[in-house]
């Protein structure tokens, strides 16, 4: 009965055009989503165990010769027959599908041993396309789509290993996720237009297509590297550094045919926008579209990230448009990071693009059709009242925080704490230095939302260096030639005030020298960091 109410709201969406004529729910699974989630838990903790001791029976049977291949495409086709067949029960079909990805990567990389790498990877991507097209499940297409679109970009750049030592290969998947893109785009146009065949077919070319897309959306994303200062904020610095690196190019290394297909896919997006909906082609829209236009001939993944945003719009698929839209925002938020430009011309070019987007917004006006509806006119005094409070509460908050802190530059304590050495490799990055200092062994574990920071008791010399004791104990008063200092947490470890130091571009070899951190310290702990020092205090 409820599968039946699934189908007849399918029908009702497809009778407002939402969907093909010709959907279905075959693929919708009247069970409750918790009972699948917990089956798949218990599902995959008892085949995992399986899988392990399958592969310590067999050794070193499985590093050469066929025993690979053998085992890999017995466990392929035991997990597809189980999730093909119907009315088995949840916790065995769960079970299925660690086993049916045992034998994919046992087949892979039977594959790569075997074979040129590009054979390899060929192979693979038709492995899993071949699954995907098999297995009526929407759910489990979806990822086997964003490994072929993985798969795919490999093929048009190169093995692993040269992407990741940067360079030509990594430079080219900057143009070859675009191209999966694009790929995916065609094949979910194709699902929309009624031209995949059989709705079974159509079913698994959208599921497929629409998992190739996303994986490319990553991959864009991946490419771009860190953006809005994400590791900073959400305290995953290892990983923003990880980003970092992936997306830094070696000097020499040409992004630009990344950076023409940017603006080629920018220009399709807004061509397709302006055939599906006739009201961008106003003036205006026209004039605001040049923004993106021209940041997509410095960002690489903009123009592709546009492209879907703009396919899956026109094809009423909006939440694949919303993901797109969110790493077309990524890709904007990572040109902060790039080394092509200085900042401040980067920040000129920002200001300009938001400066004529505002210009822009400021020209709109409502249509002839629109003026029948409710009226749109200039904010009231009681909105003006409101947004004047706003902004002088903010700049009240902005300028009590600036004063706080000169306050505590005069008055504080000068106060030196030896740097701890940093890999060189690693000590400068972009724009600021990373910063560590000595600390005792005995801190807590952080907790950054916890209201009461531990503080640290030092001892200072009549250098003003200061040297980290311990601990210090709640309520403690420091003693003569001692101080105490507030610690702050910073990607899950403890330092003092930050673990950076930011300087203008061009000045690292400065800063390299630097053996001490400048600090001014109040009289309860608090401290700013102001100056590095070098071994001359």
């Amino acid at each position: 009965m409820r599968a039946d109410r699934v189908q007849a709201a399918v029908q009702a969406v497809v009778a407002h055009g939402l969907l093909p004529a010709d959907a279905r729910a075959d693929d919708a699974d009247p069970r409750p989503w918790p009972v699948i989630l917990l089956m798949a838990f218990g599902a995959w903790l008892a085949a995992l165990p399986m899988l392990g001791l399958l592969a310590l029976l067999l050794g070193g049977l499985l590093d050469h010769g066929p025993v690979l291949h053998l085992v890999g495409g017995a466990l392929l086709a035991l997990g597809a027959v189980v999730l093909r067949a119907q009315g088995v029960a949840l916790f065995i079909e769960q079970m299925a599908v660690p086993v049916l990805l045992s034998g994919l990567l046992g087949l892979a990389a039977a594959f790569h041993r075997d074979l040129p790498e590009r054979g390899g990877h060929a192979a693979t991507l038709a492995l899993v396309l071949g699954c995907g097209a098999l297995l009526p499940r929407a759910w489990l297409r979806l990822p086997l789509g964003a490994a072929a679109a993985g798969l795919a970009a490999l093929m048009l750049t190169g093995s692993v290993g040269q992407i990741l030592g940067g360079g030509p290969a990594a430079a080219r998947l900057h143009w070859a996720w675009p191209l999966v893109l694009i790929l995916s785009l065609a094949a979910l146009h194709t699902v929309a237009a009624g031209r995949a065949g059989p709705p079974r077919r159509a079913a698994a070319v959208d599921a497929l297509a629409s998992g190739a897309l996303l994986g490319a959306l990553a991959g864009l994303a991946a490419a771009s590297g860190m953006s809005f200062l994400v590791g900073g904020a959400t305290g995953a610095g290892a990983v923003a550094d990880i980003g970092r690196e992936l997306a830094r190019l070696p000097r020499g290394v040409d992004l630009g045919p990344a950076k023409v297909l940017s603006v080629l896919t920018a220009a399709a997006a807004l061509v397709l926008l302006a055939r599906a909906w006739p009201s961008t082609r106003r003036p205006h829209w026209a004039l605001a579209a040049l923004v993106p236009l021209a940041l997509s001939a410095f960002v690489p993944a903009l123009g592709p990230a546009l492209l879907a945003a703009a396919g899956c719009a026109v094809m009423h698929r909006f939440r694949l448009a919303a993901a797109s839209v969110a790493v077309a925002l990524w890709g904007v938020g990572g040109f902060y990071y790039a080394a092509a430009l200085p900042l401040t011309q980067k920040a000129l070019l920002l200001c300009a693009a938001g400066a004529w987007l505002a210009a822009c917004a400021g020209w709109i006006r409502p249509s002839a059709d629109a003026r029948t509806g409710p009226r749109i006119g200039p904010p009231t005094g009681r909105r003006w009242w409101g947004a004047c409070t706003c902004g002088v509460a903010a700049l009240l908050i902005v300028n009590a925080g600036i004063w706080r802190n000169e306050m505590l530059i005069r008055q504080g304590r000068p106060v030196l704490v030896e740097i701890v050495p940093v890999d060189p490799r690693s000590l400068l990055q972009g724009d600021y230095m990373r910063l560590a200092f000595r600390l005792p062994a005995d801190l807590p574990v952080t907790r950054p939302l916890d209201a009461h920071r531990p503080r640290i008791l030092l001892a200072v010399d009549e250098r003003g260096v200061a040297r980290p004791l311990r601990l210090a104990r709640p309520g403690e008063t420091p003693g003569a030639g001692q101080l105490l200092m507030e610690l702050t947490p910073r990607d899950g470890r403890w330092t003092l005030v930050t673990d950076a130091w930011y300087f203008r571009e061009g000045d690292g070899a400065r800063w390299a020298r630097a053996r001490y951190g400048e600090f001014r310290v109040q009289a309860d702990g608090r401290a700013l960091l102001v100056g590095l020092r070098d071994d001359k205090p």
